[in-house]
């Protein structure tokens, strides 16, 4: 399990495999400075599950799909930043489709 937060992981996704899976915290508001884990596997997952409940994190969304976010905004956009990537990220999660800039 990778811990990181969301600014670095939006910056640094396509180096990851399509592979994984994006935790994010259960409670908080979403924000660049958030916590978040990329679980690897099941194995993984299960190996990290008291630190998973202890930092209070759920399952977000898949790496393939995050980078695919990240894709998709950054064709629309020329001078795309972390926030519209953020943004980007949070109406996927919320509407399960690409935000349209």
């Amino acid at each position: 399990m990778n811990a990181i937060n969301l600014s670095d992981l939006l910056s640094i996704v396509e180096n990851f495999s399509g592979k994984g899976y994006l935790y994010l915290p259960k409670s908080k508001a979403w924000d660049l400075n958030m916590y978040c884990a990329i679980v690897e596997d099941e194995e993984d997952k299960l190996s990290n599950q008291e630190l998973i409940d202890a930092r209070n994190l759920k399952y977000a969304l898949g790496i393939g799909a995050v980078q695919d976010i990240i894709s998709n905004a950054s064709s629309q956009k020329d001078d795309i930043d972390l926030l519209d990537l953020l943004n980007a990220l949070k109406f996927y999660y919320d509407n399960d489709a690409f935000i349209e800039f």
